[in-house]
């Protein structure tokens, strides 16, 4: 079966949302090879995935989530994202997972999802353990934590049960320097759905492509970012406050829209790439603590403001990103984003 799915990959014909349907549960099956299932990636990946194959893989891997939210408060709430791709290659430091605190501190209920890094040392799931956090918090639990600390991480593996499946393949692709499709659906796969979303893409080539997709899913407005690096060709997931940043937005009308900003759109001073560095997860979390508890004025901090100003923007906390700022600086100041990582460690262990 496989050889028939990589054959009409390599002759360049998009996959319908059935034969999709057929490949995630090729993919998802683990009594198939891991070799078996690699072929097939590595083959979308060179052919290059498109628009309408990433909102079908996201349509049908969101039928077999768990969503930990009852659907009377999923429908009263307003609910963010903020994430990224990954693939940049850059080593940052978890800039969206410190937005998360943040954001929360600023009156968003923040639902993240993520997983142990694969293109990265340190991913969200990775650096919140060394801070301390239990990833493993039951399911019934979920809104009770989220009413307490306005923001919740959600551990993909619990909530995809079926992607152990693939989690080798994922690990054998990331060594061979291949992102999979599966780096494109995971900023798509939040099982509560959200209304609003921050994204970062490591390809400036999928900003409108991903901007319609989180349409198709129901989101009410969105921003799509792909960031510049100095002077090269290379771009972070992110916001950036080293150089220019792509922006392509959903409006609540569904149309979309794309512009560009700067650091100084953010009224802060341009950082060097070197100043964003990160590190393993327990390097990782020292540097979100010295943000959250406002020890860090430099650039990673100035890094997470932009990055929460642009998600503030997009559910309509801030009225424009220097309000974001301005929100954003007082939430750290003030001990509040700090105070929303103490009390996630302390429920999500008792």
């Amino acid at each position: 079966m496989n050889d028939t799915w990589t054959r009409r990959i390599l002759s360049r014909k998009e996959l319908s949302r059935k034969e999709i349907q057929e490949v995630c549960c090729m993919l998802l099956d683990e009594k198939n090879t891991l070799e078996t299932k690699a072929e097939f990636l590595r083959a979308l990946h060179y052919r290059g995935e498109t628009p309408g194959e990433i909102a079908s893989f996201a349509e049908v891997l969101l039928e077999q989530s768990i969503n930990p939210i009852p659907a009377a408060i999923r429908n009263a709430g307003v609910f963010l994202d903020v994430c990224g791709t990954g693939g940049d290659g850059l080593g940052l430091f978890n800039v969206s997972t410190a937005v998360m605190f943040v954001a929360a501190a600023c009156g968003a209920l923040v639902v993240k999802t993520g997983n142990r890094g694969f293109t990265s040392r340190s991913g969200g799931a990775d650096v919140l353990e060394a801070l301390g956090v239990n990833l493993s918090i039951p399911v019934w639990k979920v809104p009770v934590v989220l009413e307490s600390t306005g923001c919740i991480f959600l551990f993909a593996a619990a909530y995809y049960p079926a992607f152990r499946a693939v989690t080798a393949v994922r690990r054998l692709l990331s060594k061979e320097n291949i992102p999979t499709v599966f780096n494109f659906l995971g900023p798509l796969l939040n099982p509560v759905r959200p209304n609003y979303q921050l994204v970062g893409v490591a390809n400036p080539l999928l900003m409108e492509s991903y901007a319609y997709i989180l349409g198709l899913l129901g989101r009410e407005a969105a921003w799509v970012v792909c960031g510049n690096v100095e002077s090269s060709a290379r771009v972070m997931d992110e916001v950036s406050i080293v150089g220019q940043t792509k922006v392509c937005t959903l409006q609540q009308d569904g149309k979309r829209r794309l512009l560009q900003i700067s650091p100084h759109c953010f009224g802060i001073a341009t950082a060097r790439v070197n100043d964003l560095l990160g590190g393993n997860a327990r390097e990782n979390a020292c540097i979100l603590l010295d943000i959250l508890k406002g020890l860090d004025c430099g650039p990673r901090r100035n890094m997470v403001l932009a990055n929460t100003a642009a998600a503030l923007c997009v559910c309509k906390i801030a009225t424009n990103l220097l309000h974001g700022i301005e929100l954003a600086s007082e939430a750290i100041n003030s001990g509040e984003a700090f105070l929303r990582l103490q009390r996630l460690i302390k429920l999500s262990h008792q």
